[in-house]
């Protein structure tokens, strides 16, 4: 294995500083006991977080945001897993004018994308609704899911399915034991994006809220028009527990080194 020089280790050192260092800030802010932001705080409490959940929007915002980031993983890491099974099995132009078309929203600002998304919800009457929202979300998530699947893919082993099939086995069964295994690290992976970016997504979630569907990020927004005071500190820990939760399930049902592509020696 190629060493790493002592440039690269210092570079990568400050990048990770930089990464989560608002990390280390909101964190002690949501334990403050004081009553505006003030870094470091003066002492601590919890009564920030109970000032959350005694807020009816906030509560029902992060119940919205759960909802709404379970549907739309589910639904993306299927669409995505099945449309990049079907493009492994295409050559030539056809396969990169799909690939191309996918990821094409990536190439679009978020905003634009938001804008689009809201008058093509209110043609269809969704418009400020839950599955509107959700909907967003999986065009939100929808081409970096792919992109993730699809690169697992490129180790793919079609003769196994061939194989299977020519024992035999009906076409379910050859999914389940010959396809699934070799994408289940893909699949957990582009779920796991799909959720964390679902659950923290503001673009979508202000351009598509209504009042039955006002995700977390939205209410935030709207309180922080008012005030600022730790509360978001709060909020933001509460964010980072939902998502280190998610991770841990990942992580006892596949593992993260699976996920990360790391093979023990």
């Amino acid at each position: 294995m190629k060493k790493v020089g002592p440039g690269m280790l210092i570079v990568s050192a400050i990048a990770l500083l930089f990464l989560v260092a608002p990390i280390f800030v909101a964190i002690p802010l949501a334990f403050s006991n004081a009553r505006t932001l003030i870094f470091p705080p003066p002492g601590w409490s919890l009564m920030w977080f109970e000032a959350f959940f005694k807020r009816p929007d906030f509560v029902k915002g992060l119940r919205i945001s759960l909802v709404s980031a379970t549907a739309s993983t589910i639904l993306v890491t299927l669409i995505a897993g099945i449309t990049a099974y079907g493009v492994v099995h295409m050559h030539g132009t056809k396969k990169r004018l799909v690939s191309l078309l996918l990821n094409v929203p990536l190439l679009i600002p978020v905003l634009v994308i938001g804008i689009a998304m809201l008058f093509f919800l209110a043609r269809l009457r969704l418009s400020g609704t839950l599955p509107g929202l959700i909907l967003g979300q999986v065009m939100l998530c929808l081409p970096l899911v792919f992109l993730i699947i699809l690169a697992a893919l490129e180790n793919y082993n079609p003769n196994l399915e061939d194989a299977a099939a020519s024992l035999g086995a009906p076409p379910l069964l050859v999914f389940r034991e010959a396809v699934l295994p070799q994408v289940t690290t893909g699949l957990a992976a582009g779920a796991a994006l799909a959720f964390i970016t679902s659950m923290a997504d503001t673009t979508m979630s202000l351009f598509l809220r209504g009042p039955g569907a006002t995700p977390l990020p939205a209410a935030m927004i709207a309180y922080m028009r008012a005030r600022i005071d730790p509360m978001i500190g709060s909020s933001a820990v509460i964010f980072l527990c939902i998502s280190i939760v998610f991770l841990i399930i990942i992580n006892r049902l596949i593992g993260f080194e699976a996920v990360m592509g790391v093979r023990e020696e």
